[in-house]
Order: C-alpha cells, then sequence, then structure tokens
C-alpha cells in the first residue's frame, strides 16, 4: 500500500526553504554589487614608464597598487576603495595643472608618495591631494608634499587620517597666494596627525569641522598656525 501525503503538509516547511534562499541570494548581491571589496584582493604593479592611473582604472575594489620608486607625471584620479602604495618613495607630478591626486571614493589609503607641482588656481582649490565630497575614511600617511598650492584639500569627508605627512607649499608666491598646508571643511571625525607644515598662506585651515582630533603637528613659515571657525568638539 502507498501513502501519498497531502501538498499541504509541507507548505509551511517549503514557504521556509524558499524564504532562506531568497535571503542568501540577496546578501551575495551584495557582497557582488558595485563597489563591493573583490573577495580576492589583487596587487597590481607599477613601474617606472607605466601609468599608475592606468594600473587604477584596471583595479578592483579593495585591491591594492604598489608603484616603484620613479617619476609620473599624471594628474590621478581614484574612484574607487584601493590602496595606493609607493615603494621606494615615487614622485607623482601633477605638471602644474589641476589636483595631482584626487580622492573620489571611501576607504582610500594612500602611503609613501612624494606627490608635487599642483595646478595654482586658488578658484579652483587646485591641491597635492583633493579629497572630495563623499571620500569618508580617506587615510594619508608618509607622503612628502613639495610645490603644491594646498597641500590637502578636505571636503565633506568624515573619518579622514591624515598623519605623518610633510607639506611644503609653493614658497616662492606671497603667503596671500598661496594655499593652506591643510583645509578642512564640513568634516567630521578627522585624524591630523604628526604633519609638519611650512611655508603655506596657514598651516591647518579648519571650517564647520568637527569631532576632530589634531595632535603632534608642527607648523611654521605660515601666517596663522591655524585658522579655525565655526567648528566645535575638536581636541587639540
Amino acid at each position: 500500500m502507498s501513502i501519498t501525503p497531502h501538498a499541504c503538509m509541507f507548505a509551511p516547511f517549503f514557504r521556509h526553504v524558499r524564504h532562506a534562499a531568497a535571503c542568501a541570494a540577496t546578501v551575495l548581491t551584495a557582497l557582488s554589487g558595485p563597489g563591493a571589496p573583490s573577495a580576492h584582493a589583487a596587487d597590481w604593479r607599477v613601474q617606472p614608464g607605466d601609468s599608475i592611473q592606468a594600473a587604477i582604472q584596471r583595479a578592483a575594489p579593495g585591491d591594492t597598487v604598489r608603484v616603484a620608486r620613479g617619476r609620473y607625471v599624471e594628474n590621478l584620479r581614484i574612484d574607487k576603495p584601493l590602496n595606493l602604495l609607493g615603494e621606494g618613495r615615487p614622485t607623482v607630478s601633477g605638471g602644474l595643472r589641476g589636483d595631482t591626486l584626487r580622492i573620489a571614493a571611501p576607504d582610500v589609503r594612500v602611503d609613501g608618495f612624494i606627490v608635487t607641482d599642483s595646478g595654482a588656481d586658488l578658484g579652483e582649490q587646485n591641491a597635492g591631494i583633493y579629497i572630495q565630497p563623499g571620500a569618508h575614511r580617506a587615510r594619508v600617511s608618509h607622503c612628502d608634499f613639495s610645490y603644491t598650492l594646498f597641500g590637502l584639500w578636505i571636503e565633506k569627508a568624515n573619518d579622514v587620517v591624515i598623519e605623518h605627512n610633510l607639506i611644503t607649499g609653493k614658497r616662492d608666491l606671497d603667503s596671500s597666494q598661496r594655499g593652506n598646508g591643510i583645509q578642512l571643511y564640513n568634516t567630521t571625525g578627522a585624524q591630523i596627525l604628526a604633519n609638519n607644515i611650512s611655508f603655506v598662506r596657514d598651516a591647518i585651515y579648519v571650517d564647520v569641522s568637527h569631532r576632530a582630533v589634531f595632535r603632534g603637528n608642527r607648523m611654521h613659515h605660515s601666517r596663522y598656525g591655524t585658522h579655525y571657525m565655526n567648528s566645535y568638539h575638536n581636541l587639540w
């Protein structure tokens, strides 16, 4: 004798399975969607004569681009989360135009470069590194900024870390024609640590920026050590 169970007996079980499968598919889609870090982060190597920007474009979110010692004349743009690491202190020159490097994505790390030769347009806020709105959690460390108008311009980007950098402005310009060493505008949670800043207009310019930490910075040959406005709950 055979027994055929009624389908209704298993309806709750099938509904549960379908729901679990749908949830799993949603999680996998979120992890592999646009902007998600690569499951297997790759290293990309750049040698003198290669293009750093080309390597950045090939890299996936979460990858690391390692740049060998040399001189690279490029205006770089990082538009995905990745690590840009200099080995042997390579030089990136902006060719005296625009920003030498622009960070346009969250979770970007830049470490170990000589960043030089930005443009000199105060209206365009040309900088060695411009961290644009939404580029949260950017980290810039162990870089030398040489002959840049603004060293770093940081706008509407939260929880950035700027540490152990040497920033020297366009010292042949009059003080009023130089940019600031580090400019913070409309930010929250920045950490500005152990930077050496000189020959700029104002070493650190802080406007509408809150809950930041400023510690161990050395500032000289500037109009103001710090130009500070409209900012609250910061630690010096």
